[in-house]
């Protein structure tokens, strides 16, 4: 587990909470996380052995990254690698591989974490991370009242707002930055919140949010043409995309699944981009649409919106097995020309009044190296 080695004397003040009342967690799972009723549920997947296995070949391939990042041949590899699941060891590691910047700690401007770590944000700013840092994963041991996440985590935030002040924080990017801070150091984090947010999913927390607004409508295309059923049931109940989605994308569904799947998804996105997307598609597929087309049958629509958000926004059933649902998710067989063409038509339906919108389904990182291997969707 990573932390800040600097001292904590900081973290003792009101700003990151008093540690003096705070009870004894004696049990945490392998994530971190307190034990619920003393039951440990998410043991490993597979063997120690096989376990063990894989991250030696992880190890191998992080050794030889041009290798297997660059050619052809082992280009696939690498990607079923990661859809089998990137070790627990070797994950921190592997998503500063996987966000192309693994010695990426000092910008084209000369900007280090350090620097910006002893500049201050804007007074407002600061309030605002300020009251986020205490919802935060508060069964974490990194994130209790006796964990030093709070203070990296405020490092991380307050980082960010100064180092992108045209965008400035958005409480979305909490979340991605305490998952990152679970498995790197608070300097590493702060450099893959920036990977992302400047390559991965631009403009998802811009003014107005106009790259999520143009991803929900590329989503809801493709729901009604292969969840036809879902797309009617959610219309009828007036339920719009935006309602539910926009929490969805922005926290790289960290907040809507299991926690196992959610790791899962992470190494996937770090890999293939926002085309992970399209696990929307099998989480609607997976809902049971049978008790809520029942009510809308009996009902006026008005009167089931909340119901229809509940279905939407609620983690599907098949998502506590991670590997069945990350093998659903790439059996997916949305093409990306599919995806494109599907930008494109809604780019012309735009109102470019709310912003331009860029987005690039093929590049999974800033060189490119991925742009010639074919996704199965």
């Amino acid at each position: 587990m990573y932390g800040s080695k600097s001292s904590l004397s900081s973290f003792q003040s009101s700003k990151f909470g008093d540690d003096s009342d705070d009870e004894d967690i004696s049990e945490i799972n392998r994530h971190g996380f307190k034990v619920k009723n003393g039951v440990i549920e998410d043991g490993l997947n597979v063997s120690i052995e096989k376990n063990r296995e894989r991250e030696g070949k992880w190890l191998l391939m992080l050794a030889n990254w041009n290798l297997y990042s660059k050619s052809k041949k082992y280009q696939s590899k690498l990607k079923n690698r990661v859809r089998k699941g990137i070790p627990d060891a070797i994950r921190g590691k592997a998503w500063m591989f996987l966000r192309a910047s693994a010695e990426g700690k000092l910008d084209d401007k000369g900007t280090t974490f350090k620097k910006l770590d002893e500049m201050s944000c804007s007074a407002e700013e600061e309030e605002q991370i300020e009251k986020d840092l205490h919802r935060q994963f508060p069964d974490h041991e990194m994130f209790s009242t006796k964990g030093s996440g709070k203070q990296d985590l405020y490092r991380v935030l307050k980082s960010w707002a100064v180092y992108r002040p045209e965008v400035g924080y958005c409480q979305g990017q909490a979340p991605i930055a305490s998952l990152l801070l679970m498995h790197l150091t608070a300097e590493d984090a702060f450099w893959s919140l920036v990977a992302i947010c400047d390559y991965f999913i631009p403009g998802y927390y811009d003014i107005g949010l106009t790259a999520i607004q143009m991803d929900g409508l590329i989503l809801e295309s493709l729901t009604g043409s292969y969840c036809s059923d879902v797309h009617k049931l959610l219309k009828a109940t007036k339920v719009e995309s935006m309602y539910y989605m926009t929490d969805w994308f922005m926290c790289i569904f960290i907040r809507t699944l299991p926690w196992n799947t959610v790791l899962r998804v992470f190494d996937l996105f770090l890999s293939e981009g926002v085309k992970v997307w399209l696990l929307c598609l099998h989480i609607y597929k997976s809902q049971n649409l049978y008790s809520l087309s029942k009510k809308l049958k009996k009902n006026n629509a008005d009167d089931l919106f909340m119901d229809a958000m509940t279905f939407a926004k609620r983690s599907p059933e098949v998502a506590k097995d991670e590997d069945y649902f990350i093998h659903q998710v790439c059996s997916c067989r949305v093409t990306e020309r599919e995806l494109t063409n599907e930008f494109q038509k809604q780019k012309k339906k735009w109102d470019k009044s709310k912003g331009d919108v860029r987005r690039n389904y093929f590049k999974r990182d800033p060189e490119g190296i991925y742009s010639d291997v074919k996704m199965p969707y």
